[in-house]
């Protein structure tokens, strides 16, 4: 089986890089990371489904080796990267999977283009209420944009990172191979030696003050594409993500809560995301024409 290839699509905002896992098969998948992370966090998952699709990681912009010299960072926009690079890659009507921002990303892109995404697997998609996209955030005011600005940047190499976190909130609960992922994919040399993280503090502040910019509420009614919501029944995100209310509008999707998961569910249940990929491709285009191979049985890149 091939290996992963790093490819990069000329898009409007500059050269977007994502991975590209190869295979075949209808529909293809793209998978969107949350933010702050990066398409290498795909790898388990990604090996695992390119035994039955067409699979690709996009990093967004700000993210991984996609542009970070850019200005705006609201989701809007980081939609119209994701329609752009599906254009350019020839992806049509993929299933889409998104962690966190990411799954907020692809709605948008539904939103405004109907009909360029397959369907949707959303995972603990961030879609706040609609009082929150009038306010005026900053990071003085904004927790999440406060913390990343409070992030330690600089390691003295990626396994000094897994060293660091591997018994620490929201890293313990996740595999050491995700956290392999996360740190070798996520940091780059640092110009005084060692390594910092690719999407620096700053730029993750501003795409978490993004999200408050990029209203998904006055046209999600126009949102016709099958969808199925994960959540971990352990993520801080419940009772704050109106994924209830956002299914009500819909008219159609599910929730599915995953017990003892986390907001990290990718990371930390690879194989379970194989399974609803595999589970929700087949109710839109009838059933695999053959095994999904469990993402411990994959074959390395």
């Amino acid at each position: 089986m091939r290996e992963v290839r790093d490819q990069f699509a000329r898009l409007t905002s500059g050269n977007f890089h994502y991975l590209d896992f190869g295979g075949a098969g209808r529909p293809p998948v793209a998978l969107l990371h949350g933010t702050g992370f990066h398409a290498r966090l795909w790898t388990t998952i990604g090996l695992a489904l390119r035994r039955r699709f067409r699979v690709v990681a996009l990093d967004l912009r700000g993210h991984g080796d996609s542009p970070k010299d850019l200005e705006d960072y609201r989701w809007g926009p980081m939609a119209e990267d994701l329609l752009e690079f599906l254009d350019a890659t020839g992806l049509k009507r993929p299933l889409c999977v998104g962690h966190s921002m990411g799954g907020a990303v692809i709605v948008l892109a539904e939103e405004l283009r109907a009909g360029a995404i397959g369907a949707g697997l959303l995972i603990d998609p961030i879609l706040m209420g609609r009082d929150y996209y009038a306010g005026h955030w900053s990071a003085e005011n904004d927790p999440m944009a406060a913390r990343a600005l409070r992030r330690r940047d600089t390691w003295a190499s990626p396994q000094a990172m897994i060293d660091t976190y591997r018994n620490k909130p929201p890293f313990s609960t996740w595999p050491l191979e995700e956290l392999r992922h996360y740190a070798f994919g996520g940091l780059e040399p640092a110009p005084d030696g060692g390594a910092r993280l690719k999407c620096s503090p700053r730029i993750e502040a501003q795409v978490y003050l993004g999200g408050h910019a990029s209203d998904p509420w006055p046209r999600l009614a126009e949102v016709r594409m099958p969808i199925r919501v994960l959540r971990g029944a352990a993520s801080d995100t419940v009772g704050l993500s109106r994924v209830e209310a956002m299914l009500q509008i819909l008219g159609h999707g599910e929730l599915i809560e995953i017990p003892g998961a986390t907001h990290y569910l990718p990371m930390e249940r690879p194989d379970l995301i194989v399974t609803h990929v595999t589970d929700l491709a087949a109710a839109v285009t009838g059933p695999p024409a053959e095994e999904v191979v469990a993402p411990g049985d994959a074959s390395p890149p």
